[in-house]
């Protein structure tokens, strides 16, 4: 996904209309075929928000001067650039009568991120957050803490 937002990013750049941010291009991860995403209140939700530009980016706030507590309020916050909702995982468990036949199984992980949104979020919103690399040690470290689970 990063490379799809840096080739994202490259095309908003160098675009012809540079005036007006309507027409800016966006990637809003899913693993919704189009029909489901369309059909999904809460990636819609997002996806207006993201439009319309009401995402909180880079904060004052320093994650070492926080405490477990305020960092799990802050990340529960609206519109604080975090996507927290339900999500499905598709998987395939191949029998062992016949590789050809599979049966689909579907996990629904309630109020949950992908840990690539949680260091995409950490990056843009902390002020001590240099790189991936220190998001992705804080996200390590939160998580070892107990503040996110699998």
């Amino acid at each position: 996904m990063s490379g799809a937002s840096k080739v994202i990013d490259l095309l908003n750049r160098y675009r012809w209309d540079t005036t007006s941010d309507d027409n800016k291009l966006l990637i809003l991860p899913t693993t919704f075929d189009p029909s489901a995403c369309i059909l999904d209140e809460g990636l819609m939700i997002e996806l207006d928000r993201r439009r319309n530009g009401k995402e909180v980016t880079r904060h004052e706030k320093t994650l070492m001067t926080m405490g477990l507590p305020a960092i799990g309020e802050f990340m529960c916050q609206p519109n604080n650039g975090l996507i927290i909702r339900d999500r499905w995982w598709h998987c395939t468990l191949a029998t062992f009568a016949s590789l050809h036949q599979a049966d689909i199984v579907v996990a629904i992980y309630e109020d949950s991120f992908t840990g690539e949104m949680f260091v995409n979020w950490l990056e843009k919103t902390f002020a001590d957050v240099k790189n991936r690399e220190d998001a992705t040690d804080h996200g390590r470290r939160l998580f070892q803490d107990g503040l996110i689970r699998e």
